[in-house]
This record gives C-alpha cells, structure tokens and sequence, in this order.
C-alpha cells in the first residue's frame, strides 16, 4: 500500500496491500468507535488531544506551517461497512486516552455495543506497515483517480479539520469499483507508521462505493516542498478557529500532488 517519495504519480497509481488488513469496528454515525494512541501521546497529537486540551488553531503545530509538507507516501485501505457510512467521532468527551480512567483506552469497548472490537485488541488503529507483514497483491491493478473542482465545506470539528464535499469532487476506481470521494481530514502526527517511523502529518481521504464500501487514501507526509492545496485551505483556517464553525470553499482535489515509488523492504 504504501510509495516512498520519487516522480510525481500519474493519476493511475499501483496499489500496495496489506497482508494482514485492518478490521474496522462496523458503526453507526452517531457511535463509531475511538481509535488512534493512547495517553502517553495525547500532548503531542493535533487531532487527538482531549476537549479540555485542544488548541486546534494556535497549540503544538503552526498549522501555517502545512503549506510547507510534501507527500511522503500514500496508503490505501478498503473495507466494507455495511449499510452505514463511516465517520470520524464528532464528539470525544465519551472516552479518553488517559490509562487508569474509568472512559480510557482499556474501557473503551465497554462504553459502547458499537465500540465491542477495541476490547478485544486485535488489529486497532494505528498499524505500523512494516517489511516483515507487506505484499504487493498485483491482480489489484492499478488506482485510477478522476478528481474535479466541487463545492466543500471547511469545519472545525475541535479535534480536527475536516473538509466535506456534498457531491461533484469526483472518485477513486479500485479493481473496477468506484469510490466517490466524500471527505478527507488531517492527524498530527501521522496516526499510522512505516517501520515504527511516525510522519509529520498524515491527510485521509474517505471514499464511497454505491454498495457502501469505503476505500481511505492515507497520505503521509514530510516538511519539504510547499503544497498548493495545503496553502489553499491553510488561508481559511482563520475563519473557522472556533468549534463547530463552518466555510464553504470550492476545491479541486486534484491539486493533491502524490510522489511515489513501490514498496521497497528494507534490507
């Protein structure tokens, strides 16, 4: 799944695979289940921090600085959800990342019927790729991406920024399928890794199949060159700082410029 920095992609990008995938935890809306670190990373993490420690706009990371990140790599998951869209949690305040508290890491799949599979701890997020556990899984083909301008929505969900687009940005096609791509949010630092390696960011693009399955384009990246897409959202974010404040913004995600090269181990 993942690319290492090269060329710039084409919009047809080989597709890398997993060979022990991720298992979701299948959820409503209104009740999906926390992933992500635990306490000893909740000062560090922008899109994780508790409600009463947020500081979205102006704590850890200038957020003015993204416009400054360059793609480090790119990972693509797919799964199916059942007959109900996937969401990020709009409200943290149910649970905490704090070990020892009655809501924390090892209650989590109490609180909730939904939250069941974060007790049973297998396979949770964040995964770590590494050499030992990747396969490229050729008959996948290759990510075929057709993005257009559309109309989205900024808003300041307080523990990240997420942009919505209601229809019109275009989609992903993976092995004949197509994904219509539904929104994408930023985590800093990345919420996954590459060889225990922990990037600077990490942008997920959220995409939907008509038979409701939903493919996330994880891209990692890295300070380096200025990214025009980065800029373009980064002038807005001044006019959402409080929660839940929303913009409206026209886009093209195609502006989102990918560098890759295939998964090369280690040695």
């Amino acid at each position: 799944m993942p690319y290492l920095p090269s060329g710039e992609a084409s919009s047809s990008d080989p597709i890398y695979s997993h060979n022990r995938p991720p298992t979701p935890t299948i959820a409503t809306a209104a009740s999906v289940a926390p992933t992500g670190r635990r306490a000893q990373d909740k000062d560090t993490v922008l899109g994780r921090l508790p409600p009463s420690g947020r500081k979205l706009l102006r704590g850890h990371m200038d957020l003015g600085k993204l416009a400054v990140f360059s793609v480090a790599a790119v990972a693509v998951f797919v799964w199916h959800v059942g007959p109900v869209m996937c969401e990020e949690v709009e409200n943290e305040r149910e649970f905490s990342y704090e070990s020892g508290a009655e809501n924390g890491p090892e209650h989590w799949g109490d609180i909730h019927k939904d939250w069941e599979a974060c007790g049973k701890g297998r396979m949770q997020s964040p995964i770590d790729l590494s050499d030992e556990r990747v396969q490229v899984v050729e008959h996948l083909g290759r990510l075929r991406r057709a993005y257009r301008p559309a109309h989205a929505t900024m808003m300041n969900r307080g523990h990240d920024i997420m942009l919505k687009w209601a229809g019109g940005a275009g989609a992903i096609w993976i092995n004949g399928t197509e994904y219509v791509l539904k929104q994408m949010h930023w985590h800093s630092p990345s919420e996954h890794t590459i060889d225990g390696k922990r990037y600077a960011m990490e942008t997920h693009m959220v995409h939907e199949s008509a038979d409701n399955r939903i493919a996330v384009v994880g891209i990692l990246y890295t300070f380096g060159r200025p990214d025009s897409f980065l800029t373009e959202v980064t002038l807005s974010l001044s006019k959402i700082v409080k929660p839940i404040y929303l913009l409206s913004l026209f886009l093209c995600p195609l502006q989102i410029s990918v560098v890759h090269m295939p998964w090369v181990p280690h040695s």
